[in-house]
């Protein structure tokens, strides 16, 4: 390396021409990790963990029972996965109204399409956003269980093989 070239790269310039390079700060980053922590309080599998813990096992598994076909049953098994991990039983959306967004994002739905008027789903959008829900959204729960567990089935076996991982990642593609 000739002296010109050496002397330049020590005094800090670029013969190269290339430009200054100035990374964007980690405030946007920061702002986002603040509120994936919310979502995991409000929407995320921390959230259904949380409800499952104050929850009777028992009913929780008769409506399991009720709700999801048994050869999703077995794949969910064969995966050591739970099947509220990826089937909604009213049990569950009566503890943590909210979840029906869990169930929503593992969908890969958005809420626009989801809630619109065709789907028959708006009657549920305020348990999302508020974590409350009313008699008539109480009434609907099975209803909105056995609407989902088609698709979520359907799902489940497309995916196949599915994971522990798949589970937990599903959401967040769509959050």
């Amino acid at each position: 390396m000739d002296s010109t070239k050496t002397e330049a790269i020590t005094k800090g310039s670029n013969p190269l021409s290339i430009p200054a390079l100035n990374p964007p700060g980690p405030s946007r980053q920061a702002a986002f990790y603040q509120l994936l922590i919310a979502a995991r309080k409000q929407w995320l599998i921390d959230a259904l963990r949380d409800a499952l813990k104050s929850l009777d096992q028992v009913v929780v598994k008769r409506e399991i029972t009720k709700y999801v076909p048994e050869d999703v049953q077995q794949l969910l098994a064969s995966a050591g996965l739970r099947d509220e991990f990826v089937f909604p039983v009213p049990s569950v959306l009566e503890a943590k109204p909210s979840l029906i967004g869990y169930y929503r994002m593992l969908l890969g739905a958005p809420q626009k399409s989801f809630y619109k008027g065709a789907t028959g789903m708006g009657l549920f959008k305020s348990m999302e956003e508020f974590g409350t829900f009313n008699k008539k959204q109480k009434a609907g729960l099975s209803a909105f269980c056995e609407a989902m567990s088609g698709v979520l089935a359907g799902l489940v076996r497309e995916i196949g093989d599915i994971t522990d991982r798949d589970v937990h990642d599903l959401p967040l593609l769509t959050l």
